[in-house]
């Protein structure tokens, strides 16, 4: 099969960023799949371009995965430009795949349109409509439900952005989604459209792992978080835990990998509890990086705002299963259930109250030593049984193929 995959945020793992979409073309190219990848050139992670020269579009191969890349607005802290950044991403799919002729010149027998933002999805969906080519949604995250959540939209709003969702549910011969209950909400709210469902969450790349599974372990008492440093991420729940550790005479170091608008907040929390010896901003890395910064630590935390109504689809996070492949103790601060609850040396704490989580804190930094420089074997056999990406190609490709094989039963009646 020819796939053409748009996406503004895919990443290879040379630069900050997810990777899903990168991991998923590798393996279907190994299948003997053609794959071309269309993304923005704008990291909004770093305010960068990914290799940008002077121009509105360029091919180039990442490791082996052919990547279309269209120049994009980068912005920080601005909603207006970041919906202009959508709006420009859009506009640059509709003139460089079908204006120019780009699309159409790979010539796909599938489309994938991915979100999160339904504006690239729906130009997207327009073009392979035009092209007669069957579309599959994929659903990262439910728009404007999820951007309501974060913000106050106006009722309007959202009514104008829900048309959005419908027409790409409607258009769409099949799809996929990261969050494990989104097949609910579609059948629930679009019960007419005549779509296949597929649960295809994020997932581990295991050919990003393996070396970094033989590191050493800095030390038990190092614990880590990588990841995005916005509100959602909750980060100052952790300092004020930390802070409780330091007064108890427990000895740990928090180590933060990562960025987002909420750095500056952040540090200036850890300066006013006089931490900075204890907790340690070090930026973002490629995310060919990640993997050995999660092997090499004594343990992982992540926080999970308190927003049920967000989550009563379920969740996907990437650093979910990237955590638990590391096979080092993991806690989660959730009030909503994950993915990875189950899992063996995940923690988890309901509550987001300070004293509480440096409870569990002080389990982890524990349990960790017991492991020492050891892994924990059922926690990572556990990850490859469930979490692998190859699981998810697996998957992914039946549906792609049964999806082509409809479209040309169809035409050939």
């Amino acid at each position: 099969m020819r796939i053409l995959l748009v996406n503004d945020y895919a990443k290879p793992p040379d630069v900050p960023g997810g990777t899903r979409h990168y991991s998923q073309a590798r393996r279907l190219i190994d299948r003997g799949h053609d794959v071309l990848i269309v993304a923005s050139s704008a990291n909004h992670n770093t305010g960068t371009h990914k290799r940008a020269p002077h121009g509105l579009f360029w091919y180039g191969t990442e490791d082996g995965v052919p990547f279309l890349w269209l120049r994009g607005l980068t912005y920080r802290r601005s909603i207006l430009k970041r919906a202009t950044s959508m709006a420009c991403f859009a506009v640059s799919i509709l003139l460089v795949l079908g204006v120019l002729g780009k699309g159409r010149k790979f010539d796909p027998d599938v489309v994938i349109a991915s979100t999160p933002h339904p504006v690239g999805a729906v130009a997207t969906a327009v073009l392979s409509r035009r092209w007669g080519r069957p579309l599959v949604l994929e659903v990262r995250d439910l728009w404007p439900a999820s951007l309501a959540a974060h913000s106050r939209l106006p009722k309007w709003l959202t009514a104008f952005l829900s048309l959005f969702e419908g027409y790409l549910v409607r258009s769409a011969a099949a799809v996929t989604f990261l969050p494990n209950r989104v097949g609910e909400y579609i059948r629930s709210t679009y019960p007419t459209a005549r779509v296949r469902l597929l649960h295809a969450p994020n997932g581990f790349d295991s050919s990003l792992v393996e070396t970094a599974l033989t590191r050493d372990v800095n030390s038990p008492d190092l614990v880590r978080y990588v990841g995005a440093l916005g509100r959602a991420n909750r980060l100052d729940v952790l300092i004020h835990a930390f802070s409780s550790l330091r007064d108890q005479g427990i000895e740990s170091r928090f180590e933060v990998y990562g960025d987002g608008p909420e750095r500056p907040a952040l540090e200036r929390l850890v300066s006013a509890f006089e931490l900075t010896d204890q907790v340690v901003f070090m930026g973002a890395v490629p995310k060919a990086q990640v993997p050995e910064v999660l092997c090499s630590t004594g343990a992982l935390v992540m926080v999970v705002a308190d927003q049920p109504h967000l989550y009563r689809y379920g969740m996907s996070m990437n650093k979910l299963f990237d955590y638990v492949a590391s096979g080092r103790p993991t806690l989660v601060v959730s009030s909503s259930e994950t993915p990875i609850d189950q899992v063996p040396d995940v923690l988890v704490c309901r509550s987001y109250d300070s004293s509480q989580v440096a409870e569990a804190l002080a389990r982890l930094i524990a349990r960790s030593r017991s492991l020492g420089d050891g892994r924990s074997l059922p926690m990572i056999d556990y990850a490859y049984l469930n979490f692998e990406v190859g699981r998810v190609v697996d998957a992914l490709e039946v549906l792609l193929s049964q999806v082509v094989i409809s479209t040309w039963a169809v035409r050939e009646r």
